[in-house]
């Protein structure tokens, strides 16, 4: 299929010799919209056989947002042999993310001790820091890197990165959050419970303010999209261009429909139906 990505209101277009991969997960994704949710875990052997960027893109997002953190984690243990591979870091690490489950965090410090790209390593970063912040902090920040010349001259210099040090971070903002805003399974997002009709305040409130912190607006949008079943599609322009206006006015339409009322603290949901944790 020859596709460009659009989020989970993604539509079929022309298909190819990969329509067999696609065709399975719009039929997945559709159940999924309407609460089923029990055939996630057969989209694997199409991510195996299918490597393209939108469909991997495509596929970990719908594992992350609508799956159950036995189904996520099942589904990451399944790509076990490819856990060095840049790709699947990048990908994964948003699914991990989207899991809103505490868990999530040591299995995204495996992908970062195992990330030797750079834009990989940032992936990880910013989904910790989804999870344990509620601003760009040192989670964020992610870990220091240096460049380490070797005494002798024939032997080229590379490029360390400190993870100890961040390491340490992290598990000191992961047990705060543990200690004091939740435990075991609870979902939490920016380092406390996940609360959609919060996201949904905040998110517009950084649109009106013009907050500078585009990845973590784009984070809260998708999460927006995923939990209410709101095309969030005009938040963009053709270019990528942030419209905060637009945007504003999506979750303004949401904010006077009877919706904004069904979602409670400490739940994810997949356009509007509750996700079993």
């Amino acid at each position: 299929m020859s596709t460009t990505y659009d989020g989970f209101h993604l539509k079929p277009q022309a298909t190819d010799n990969a329509g067999e991969h696609w065709k399975t997960y719009f039929y997945i994704r559709d159940k999924c919209k309407v609460g089923k949710f029990s055939e996630l875990e057969e989209l694997v052997p199409h991510m195996k056989r299918n490597s393209g960027y939108f469909f991997w893109r495509a596929t970990t997002d719908l594992v992350g947002y609508s799956g159950s953190w036995n189904q996520i984690s099942s589904v990451f243990k399944a790509f076990n042999s490819r856990i060095d591979d840049k790709d699947f870091q990048y990908f994964f690490a948003s699914a991990l993310g989207a899991s809103c489950n505490i868990s999530a965090v040591q299995l995204l410090l495996q992908l970062h001790r195992g990330a030797d790209d750079e834009e990989s390593r940032h992936q990880v970063e910013n989904h910790l820091s989804f999870l344990l912040e509620e601003e760009d902090g040192p989670v964020w920040d992610g870990a220091d890197q240096h460049l380490e010349f070797p005494e002798e001259n024939d032997v080229p210099y590379k490029l360390v990165v400190d993870r100890e040090p961040y390491f340490e971070i992290v598990q000191n903002a992961l047990a705060n959050l543990a200690h004091t805003q939740a435990s075991g399974p609870t979902p939490v997002y920016n380092g406390a419970v996940l609360d959609i009709s919060f996201l949904s305040r905040r998110l517009h409130e950084r649109l009106l303010a013009d907050d500078p912190q585009l990845g973590r607006i784009n984070r809260e949008r998708f999460a927006f999209e995923a939990a209410t079943g709101r095309d969030t599609r005009g938040f963009y322009n053709e270019n990528g261009t942030l419209l905060r206006l637009a945007a504003a006015g999506i979750i303004e339409d949401y904010f006077e429909s009877d919706d904004s009322t069904k979602f409670r603290p400490g739940q994810r949901y997949f356009f509007g139906h509750p996700i079993p944790l």
